[in-house]
């Protein structure tokens, strides 16, 4: 997607005051849809994100999700229905010691608006419509940010926008028989096993905060941060003087019940591959009418969070929420992401930095919701299907700037992985063998990638390919899906 410019705002209260009183907000309880799946609009619009998301929100969420969508969808899993905004964030796994992974089960998704600025006189504008952005970096795996004193004396140092956003989100220890409970925001790194075993009988919170303050131009921007920015105190404080534009400042909380890990060697990871808690972040898609959050926004309707007390909202019980579900793909739901697995969805390793992790980026586009996927040709040039005694093979090479990744496999589903064609300048040539060695040519200086041996039945034989399936029949060789 690309940047999509507000041509027509009128900023019409930079520059108002208003008399200033308690800040308020409300706290949105949401059930996540049941299935984690490898989906991000924003990031990857109509391919496979490279890793799996939590997802909450409008029914209509999908991998070309647009505003329009959103606010067409027929229902919400989160408790207020005039919202039909999607959240999402990546999951968290518990590795075993096997190399098993498996899905920590989730226990509650919060969204807080918080309204900072209005206790200061500021105005806070609704998102407009179309209005999108990103907290965090997913491949950051380490904290550049020392011991700090407290936020009443932070200078120029400790507000900083590279150090703020390392300080917006938080893993806290949830142990519900003590108090007082941990600071919010107190760590920003996973907590260690034995730690979460002995001292969080109650689980662990993921939390975090977005920006509050926005360009009052860009719905989004590419990477979906450049458009807004941190206050000075990364939940209150002052806004930049490039963002003037107060809007709410979104909360996140992902509640995960780990007690059922306890006594089990093993360590817990994000299902982007980040075992330090350093790349925790979470994307942010409007689903509102603005006209109505404004309404929402100007009517101050809770000081203590409580939706009861917006007369405004239109609520619906969790259990009513529960039963909201959205339809993805049906090629991202054969990948699982739910249930154990010897490795992540998308297949990304395990990075615990320092350096910034490299993301295995085995996407494509879907296909649409049942499945079925467009007859056409993938990008590169077809040999000619030949018969012998001894094999059938098809030879493809992928076009210039095309990556080949996946598995071959027969009608049975088993296969080899294939490795990634990384250079955009390697043209590869990969043989399709019903009974006989893969070989494999390069037509660029011998810029080779490992190619493995495959031996399938003389059946039907599938190239997962970016995602996207493409079936080759031996002998007539047919091509029936695209890239």
């Amino acid at each position: 997607m690309g940047i999509a410019v507000m041509k027509a705002f009128a900023l019409a209260f930079i520059g108002t005051t208003f008399a200033p009183f308690a800040q308020a907000f409300w706290r949105m309880p949401c059930r996540s849809f049941p299935d984690y799946v490898r989906i991000d609009p924003i990031i990857s619009p109509g391919q496979f994100s490279d890793h799996a998301h939590l997802i909450v929100g409008g029914s209509n969420f999908g991998p070309e999700a647009t505003y329009e969508d959103l606010r067409a969808s027929e229902c919400t899993s989160c408790t207020i229905t005039d919202d039909k905004s999607a959240y999402w964030v990546p999951a968290m796994m518990f590795r075993h010691a096997n190399g098993t992974f498996e899905p920590v089960p989730r226990t509650q998704f919060l969204v807080y608006y918080q309204l900072f600025g209005q206790e200061q006189g500021e105005y806070v504008h609704a998102f407009p419509a179309g209005f999108q952005m990103i907290s965090g970096d997913a491949p950051r795996r380490n904290s550049t940010v020392p011991h700090e004193p407290e936020k009443s004396l932070w200078g120029p140092e400790e507000t900083a926008p590279g150090r703020l956003i390392q300080k917006a989100h938080g893993f806290m220890c949830l142990h519900f028989n003590v108090d007082p409970p941990e600071e919010f925001l107190a760590r920003q790194f996973m907590i260690p096993k034995d730690e979460v075993d002995t001292n969080c009988p109650d689980g662990v919170r993921a939390e975090l905060v977005f920006p509050g303050c926005w360009n009052g131009k860009d719905l989004t921007a590419v990477g979906g941060k450049s458009h807004v920015a941190y206050s000075s105190l990364i939940i209150n404080g002052i806004c930049p003087e490039d963002f003037p534009v107060r809007i709410p400042t979104l909360y996140y909380e992902a509640w995960y019940a780990t007690a059922g890990f306890n006594g089990y060697d093993g360590d817990y990871v994000m299902s982007n591959g980040d075992p330090t808690g350093y790349g925790y972040h979470g994307d942010f898609m409007s689903g509102w009418d603005p006209d109505f959050l404004q309404q929402a926004i100007d009517s101050h309707c809770s000081d203590e969070g409580v939706i009861e007390r917006c007369p405004l909202f239109t609520l619906q019980s969790p259990e009513e929420a529960g039963t909201c579900t959205y339809n993805p793909p049906a090629a991202a739901l054969k990948e699982h992401c739910n249930f154990p697995g010897d490795k992540l969805c998308g297949d990304n390793p395990i990075s615990r930095g320092p350096e910034p992790a490299i993301m295995n980026i085995h996407g494509g586009p879907f296909g649409d919701s049942s499945g079925n996927y467009p007859s056409a040709s993938a990008p590169g040039n077809y040999g000619s299907g030949e018969d012998s005694s001894a094999y059938t093979f098809l030879t493809y090479s992928p076009s210039t700037g095309s990556s080949v990744f996946g598995v071959f496999y027969d009608g049975s589903a088993t296969g080899t992985s294939v490795s990634t064609s990384s250079s955009v300048s390697d043209v590869v040539d990969y043989g399709f063998a019903t009974s006989s060695s893969v070989s494999k040519t390069s037509s660029q200086g011998g810029q080779c990638a490992e190619v493995p041996t495959v031996t399938v039945a003389p059946t039907q034989i599938v190239l997962v390919q970016d995602g996207t399936e493409f079936i080759i029949e031996p002998v007539t060789v047919t091509l029936t899906t695209s890239v």
